[in-house]
């Protein structure tokens, strides 16, 4: 019996996202009746995935290391991958669902789409390989029965350079929704684990090389403010990127979701509008500095 089935596996050249764990990898594999194998995969066609680069999809046998490179013997599940049956049945019928897969594939590959790791990456492909077969409710199971996090999965193909900040925003939600149930929860979690809101979207910055900068737009401010807990607003600033001698060189204001180099957060300082703070000459430089208090989390870093 023919059949078509789905596999996941974790991403080991992208680290753990902050709080969600290891980002999947789908693809897809199609056996006929003898137990020949072929396999359709999705990602970036140089390899580049932090940087420029087309979504690209290859059909390939399956001990086929690479698309050109018939000689090595390999076996892309090393035992770790999760997977499960899309559809199965007579050969033929099944291999006319994995030719029309087959030629979504060529017709994504001809529009030649950006390749974005967390909006438009192979998971989105082979959502969009499943939706042409009307498979997709099949593969929205799988996902939700194995709890899986694979980025992007049932997002649209656009032709959209770099991540679209509102499209990561989603992403983020959407694991967070999918992990904690709420955001309400997911914010309980980040008081019980003494995690800043705003550290939290550092820390996913830094996994996708990106500058906190580009992620605090619009539609994440909202996002996080779902996420602040009370905020002492004599004290409202904390402390998101440092020098590497150790000085603090980027700052947030929790209220207003405002961010401040060290010269600029010093200048507002120095003219009265944080007055829960003070300047110190350390080396010859003004440095912010939190007015004494018994409140730990009110100090700067």
């Amino acid at each position: 019996m023919a059949k078509i089935e789905i596999f996941s596996r974790n991403v080991k050249k992208v680290p753990d996202m902050p709080i969600f764990g290891k980002a999947q990898h789908l693809y897809l594999i199609y056996t006929d009746d003898s137990g020949s194998k072929e396999l359709l995969r999705g990602g970036p066609e140089f390899g580049n995935e932090f940087g420029p680069d087309e979504l690209y999809i290859i059909n390939q046998e399956y001990n086929s290391k690479k698309q050109d490179d018939g000689s090595e013997t390999y076996d892309w599940n090393d035992g770790t991958h999760v997977g499960g049956t899309l559809v199965s049945g007579e050969e033929d019928k099944i291999l006319e669902v994995w030719v029309e897969m087959n030629s979504t594939a060529q017709n994504i590959n001809n529009e030649k789409y950006d390749y974005e790791i967390l909006t438009q990456n192979s998971n989105t492909i082979v959502m969009h390989l499943a939706r042409s077969v009307s498979l997709d409710g099949e593969l929205k199971a799988f996902i939700q029965n194995h709890s899986l996090w694979p980025p992007a999965d049932d997002f649209e193909l656009k032709h959209s350079g770099p991540d679209i900040v509102y499209d990561v925003g989603q992403i983020l939600q959407e694991g967070i929704e999918r992990t904690y149930g709420s955001l309400e929860q997911f914010k309980q979690f980040l008081q019980d684990t003494g995690m800043n809101p705003y550290v939290w979207l550092s820390l996913v910055a830094k996994v996708l090389q990106r500058p906190i900068e580009d992620l605090l737009k619009a539609k994440f401010k909202a996002l996080i403010n779902k996420l602040i807990g009370n905020i002492d607003p004599l004290k409202p600033v904390i402390v998101l990127k440092e020098s590497k001698t150790g000085r603090n060189e980027l700052f947030v204001d929790q209220l207003t979701g405002a961010l401040m180099d060290r010269k600029g957060f010093a200048a507002l300082i120095d003219s009265g509008q944080y007055e829960g703070y003070t300047l110190a000459s350390i080396d010859g430089i003004a440095t912010p500095m939190s007015k004494p208090d018994n409140v730990t989390s009110n100090n700067l870093g």
